[in-house]
């Protein structure tokens, strides 16, 4: 089998159980789930050889899990860390101009972690570090990862409608009255 190809199949099936997991409601809960899904991006970045995705992935899973893990004291300390970290593995790796845009998602997801006790601001900032996710897979000609980042910020927007603006997939927007 062809290596991009079973990167490809690895790619969709993340992005099929990714688009999922932001209708999960509990911040702590979603980290440890995205988690789990990073180490199928991981594999797919390592597959398509693209070191600077694959070193941001595992970044972002370390985060995740102490995201969900550490108590809420340590957060800033996690939060700090993983973004040196981030930055002093991804700088020395750049290879394309495109790589550049990897460290919005590393900061604005990063901070997203910080707000896991306020759901609101979590799911905004993770919304905003999805479009720097969109634009890497656009830049590294991925139609799964780019795919991905586009479904995630339209169930991001599911999410954000549903627990934070109380709109229920029952009810019809629009409520016509009949007389």
């Amino acid at each position: 089998m062809d290596i991009v190809l079973l990167a490809e199949i690895i790619g969709f099936s993340a992005t099929a159980i990714g688009t999922c997991l932001f209708q999960i409601k509990t911040p702590r809960t979603l980290l440890l789930s995205f988690a789990t899904l990073n180490s199928l991006w991981l594999t797919y970045f390592l597959l398509l050889g693209e070191t600077a995705g694959a070193i941001m992935i595992s970044i972002s899973m370390i985060r995740n899990v102490c995201g969900a893990l550490l108590p809420a004291r340590y957060m800033k300390l996690s939060t700090i860390s993983c973004a040196i970290l981030a930055c002093a593995t991804i700088i020395p790796s750049i290879n394309a101009a495109h790589d550049w845009f990897l460290l919005v998602p590393v900061f604005t997801i990063g901070l997203a972690s910080l707000a896991r006790a306020h759901p609101t601001r979590f799911r905004f900032m993770n919304l905003t570090g999805e479009l720097g996710w969109i634009s890497y897979g656009i830049c590294i000609s991925s139609l799964s990862f780019s795919l991905s980042a586009g479904l995630a910020i339209t169930s991001i927007m599911i999410s954000i409608a549903r627990y934070d603006f109380g709109w229920c997939l029952t009810r019809p927007l629009l409520a016509i009255k009949r007389t």
